[in-house]
């Protein structure tokens, strides 16, 4: 591939045995001793030499990478000659004068190049740490082209640079040895020639890469955005505006193509870039923030989705035009769902549906497509999976008719959530989430959301031997392709169900603990709450103390909003049974009941099943015996209906200590 932003530099060649070889070293800081070995691996003893070598390895101050390069120059400068096999000094050697920094030293080794190698070598600065010899030759003046061979292969003798194996359109490719090298070369480089050259690289890439073009809308974009920052810097004008515009055109397209693949983490850096190009008073600057704010909400980036949407908002509002403003309301409601979601549940249905009369009258696919998938979670947080399907069947019309393949994708997934959560029983929700599963196969994410989908419904239907695979499977491709939060957090409500009914409360607790301490840290409220209340039944089913139980429940509590009836109803039932094995029965009757009530108002047949038999639970330890029965036979009716067969086990061996009914 191409390379554009400067990459990490890798360890560089080391000399050895008087001679070049590929063996790397790491960059670890040397002591004295290990410097002056460092010396004497480089060149065998050095007879008479011993004064400049403790200079080189005072000056180097234990980093290999100095020591190579002061010695690499010594070689060049001609202080160090092969005499029969082996180097040796030479009587102007005891006249040495070393730069005292990396960057001067460096410096001074590309000041003893030739005119042209030194041309060669700055154009290649330009292009990356990886660059190709047509580029090269490109963008060398015209004269020199016939020389750009011979100087490439002088600057690989002379181990500054090194071939390559990434090619590009048959090219030639080529790497600086390392990254401190490139931007040496580049430093040299004057930002008026940076600014031509940086255009006329970015006119290469879209002229070589033909119809793979789309493939390097980010590399196209870098070039030319690198040419507007130095014609900016130069003195603003046409020009420059024109640069910043192409650029923030090609860094767009290029985010969108993160997107499609699920690469958020791209997608926000790219549009952040693409952002800061446009004048703020640009129309198409607010319709990028908007992109921006939705990105960063989905990656949980909440502080920074935070600002993004207060500008959004206030420049919508300063706009006066009504679609604008309807997709700021829409950003504000998706942010607020994160973070106070007793305000957007309470609220959300109503200004969702505000937005999308508008939206409609407009004609604005693309933000339908966002206000109905917001509908569509707004029903299921209040446990209507029915509502959110039909929901879900908008998204997918507005986003086929969009073309835009991660639209479609988010509604697919979201049929696969309200499969596993509603009534559609288990064997069936199997067969959806597998059907999906080969419908979004090459996007990462949704993958790994779907393989966490079928991991808890096998082991809903009584198959825990299977549940792990899928589980494993789902966290490696986070692993390759999401960022550190979505890894630890992920979908840890169904990773915790999954291991629950899989009779392993210890993988589920570890599964959950990590999840509620990374959406603590970014101030989450709205998953967080769930996950707290199935991580105190997890620490309840390892036999965990109640006290332990009590804290998640009342983190739980403290973080629900009023209409989030999930978490209202996981919380109150789970710290009834801690109240009622601590004698407290009036008060474990009561909230066991209002989770009882709370979980009828949905259609989460699970969520209905383990309330009532906790209240079974409840009832048995108050000595309800009769109470209790009737409790538990209607839970297992729901767990049935679902096709629960690990609930339904547990519901039976509960009836199975209380009497049978008359």
């Amino acid at each position: 591939m191409l390379h554009g932003p400067p990459r990490a530099a890798r360890p560089p060649r080391r000399l050895g045995g008087g001679k070049l070889n590929a063996t790397s070293i790491l960059l670890e800081r040397l002591s004295d001793a290990e410097g002056a070995e460092l010396v004497d691996h480089l060149l065998g003893h050095v007879q008479g030499a011993d004064a400049e070598r403790a200079q080189i390895v005072e000056v180097a101050d234990g980093n290999p990478l100095f020591v190579e390069e002061l010695v690499a120059m010594l070689v060049d400068q001609g202080l160090l000659v092969r005499e029969n096999g082996h180097w040796a000094g030479t009587p102007d050697l005891g006249q040495l004068h070393l730069p005292m920094t990396i960057a001067a030293l460096l410096g001074a080794r590309l000041d003893q190049l030739e005119g042209e190698e030194r041309a060669v070598i700055e154009r290649a600065s330009v292009v990356g740490k990886v660059f190709y010899r047509g580029a090269v030759a490109e963008l060398a003046p015209a004269e020199l082209r016939p020389r750009v061979d011979g100087h490439l292969q002088t600057l690989t003798r002379k181990e500054l640079i090194r071939p390559d194996g990434s090619g590009f359109g048959g090219e030639d490719a080529f790497r600086f040895r390392h990254l401190l090298l490139r931007d040496a070369a580049y430093a040299a480089v004057s930002k008026r020639d940076r600014a031509t050259l940086h255009e006329r690289m970015a006119a290469w890439v879209t002229r070589t890469s033909g119809e793979r073009q789309a493939e390097f809308e980010e590399i196209i974009g870098y070039h030319l955005e690198q040419a507007a920052r130095y014609r900016t810097e130069l003195g603003a004008d046409e020009a420059a505006t024109g640069l910043a515009r192409r650029a923030a055109d090609h860094l767009t397209a290029a985010s969108r193509r993160a997107l499609a693949r699920g690469d958020t983490s791209a997608a926000s850096k790219l549009l952040t870039r693409a952002v800061g190009l446009l004048p703020a008073a640009d129309p198409d600057r607010l319709e990028l923030l908007f992109a921006l704010g939705e990105v960063l909400t989905d990656e949980n980036r909440l502080d920074e989705a935070t600002r993004v949407v207060a500008e959004t908002t206030r420049l919508a509002e300063t706009g006066g035009e009504r679609r604008a403003g309807a997709r700021a309301l829409l950003n504000r409601a998706s942010l607020r769902m994160r973070t106070s979601p007793e305000g957007w549940l309470e609220e959300g249905g109503r200004q969702v549906t505000q937005a999308l009369a508008v939206l409609e009258k407009a004609g604005d696919v693309h933000g339908l497509v966002r206000a109905w998938r917001l509908l569509a979670l707004w029903h299921r947080e209040h446990g209507r999976t029915g509502e959110s399907e039909r929901a879900c069947q908008q998204v997918l019309r507005y986003a086929r008719q969009t073309g835009d393949r991660r639209l479609e994708v988010w509604g697919l997934v979201d049929l696969g959530f309200n499969a596993f959560y509603g009534a559609t029983p288990a064997t069936a929700a199997i067969d959806r989430c597998q059907g999906i599963l080969e419908q979004v196969a090459e996007q990462p994410s949704a993958t790994a959301w779907m393989l966490d989908l079928l991991g808890g419904l096998h082991a809903m239907a009584g198959r825990p031997g299977e549940t792990g695979g899928f589980l494993a499977r789902a966290a490696a491709i986070r692993e390759e392709v999401s960022p550190e939060l979505v890894q630890a957090v992920g979908s840890a409500d169904v990773g915790g169900y999954a291991w629950l009914w899989a009779g392993q409360p210890a993988a589920a607790g570890q599964v959950l603990q990590r999840a509620c301490e990374a959406l603590a840290q970014i101030g989450e409220r709205n998953f967080y709450s769930t996950l707290a209340a199935l991580l105190a039944r997890a620490v309840e089913a390892g036999g965990g103390p109640d006290e332990e139980v009590e804290r998640h429940c009342e983190a739980s509590r403290a973080a629900a909003g009023n209409e989030d009836v999930i978490s209202q109803v996981l919380w109150r039932a789970t710290m009834a049974r801690v109240l009622a094995r601590r004698g407290a029965a009036e008060e474990a009757d009561r909230l066991a009941r209002e989770a009882v009530v709370g979980a009828e108002r949905t259609d989460l047949l699970n969520l209905r099943g383990d309330a009532l038999l906790d209240l079974a639970e409840v009832l048995r330890l108050a000595g309800r015996q009769a109470e209790a029965a009737e409790a538990g036979r209607e839970a297992l009716r729901h767990y049935q209906d679902k096709g629960n067969h690990a609930s339904a086990a547990q519901a039976r061996a509960v009836l199975d200590g209380l009497p049978a009914p008359r």
